[in-house]
């Protein structure tokens, strides 16, 4: 179980890549999507685990830093809420959630959790 900020953290944090390899709107989308990413195990991990509150911290932390690397200053998560593009990813994300196993889910929360400690 992978979520995409497993996958972009180099095209997310290196500001040489970002300059050089996406444009904007790319990045962009790229962070809404991971932070849809992040919201839907938000949703889903407290059912399959016992510690809820890291993981919302964690969700948390890791939604505050992403939006930071908007090129809309200042957008607070409630407001990249009603983007279009991120609901949209709000909905890949919660549909591709649905091709994973219970088991495949719980594991993508633990590994969650452990990236707090």
């Amino acid at each position: 179980y992978q979520t995409n900020s497993e996958k972009n953290t180099c095209l997310l944090f290196n500001d040489n890549l970002q300059a050089n390899l996406i444009s904007k709107a790319e990045l962009d989308l790229v962070v809404k999507e991971d932070i849809a990413a992040a919201q839907v195990l938000n949703e889903i991990c407290p059912a399959l685990i016992t510690d809820a509150t890291k993981i919302k911290q964690q969700v948390d932390s890791f939604t505050a830093e992403s939006l930071k690397h908007l090129s809309q200053a200042n957008l607070s998560f409630e407001q990249l809420k009603a983007d279009p593009e991120y609901q949209n990813a709000f909905k890949e994300a919660l549909a591709e959630n649905n091709e994973y196993s219970q088991e495949e889910k719980q594991q993508g929360c633990n590994e969650l959790i452990n990236s707090v400690e």
